[in-house]
This record gives C-alpha cells, structure tokens and sequence, in this order.
C-alpha cells in the first residue's frame, strides 16, 4: 500500500502546488477535472472537508479575478459526481491536450516557484544565513 501512495505522490506533485495556486481563469474546468476527484479520490478526503478545501482555493482565486459562478453549487455538484463514479483528476499529460492554457499555466508557475526558490536559498547561502 505505501507503494501506491508513493506513486500516487510522485505523479500528483502537480495538483499539490496547484491546491496552493490561486488563478484566474479556468477555475471551473480545475474544480471538475482536476482538484475535486483529487481530493476525492486520491487524498480519500472526506466531502465536508474537500469542500472546505475547495471553498478555499476558490476564495483565494476570487481575489485574483471575481468567479462568474456559484461556487458552492459547483463544490457539491463535482464531489457527489467524484463520489458516485469514482473518477480520478486528469493526468498532467492529458491536461497538455485538454487545456493547454491551463498546462502553460501550470508551467509557468512551476517555473517560476523553482527560480525563485532556488535564487532565494543561493542568495540566503551568499549571506550566511
């Protein structure tokens, strides 16, 4: 059983630094195909506190631009559907073909957090801290 769950890490690394992203569009294609039957069915998490999660990462997109949607008949809608099929998130590849804004996105922020961390760690190291 670790086993899985160690391969289950190494290929969802993804939705974990996108679970800490705020963005600013394509909230409700990342709700139905991506965090919802993550947290769901990956995480096992129980539907109050997916929801909770989700309600969460939502508000804080919201500060970025204003959702055009309902957001807690969205939360429930993809948890009872990710409860009754069983689905899981779509795999970072297929998100390439799916949405390739979205994958750019995603991309781009990878980038980004792995510059800045590691230029934040060399200029902490430079200083002696």
């Amino acid at each position: 059983m670790a086993r899985a769950q160690t391969v289950n890490s190494t290929k969802t690394w993804w939705i974990e630094r996108l679970l800490q992203t705020p963005i600013d569009d394509h909230r409700k294609f990342v709700v139905w195909r991506i965090l919802v039957p993550y947290l769901i069915n990956i995480r096992k998490c129980p539907a109050d506190e997916a929801c909770n999660i989700m309600r969460d990462w939502l508000d804080r997109c919201s500060t970025r631009r204003k959702l055009d949607f309902n957001p807690n008949y969205t939360i429930k809608y993809n948890i009872n559907s990710a409860n009754r099929n069983g689905y899981l998130p779509i795999s970072l590849e297929k998100l390439g073909i799916e949405n390739k804004y979205l994958s750019n996105l995603l991309s781009w922020i990878d980038n980004y957090l792995s510059f800045h961390c590691k230029h934040h760690h060399t200029s902490n190291e430079s200083k002696g801290t």
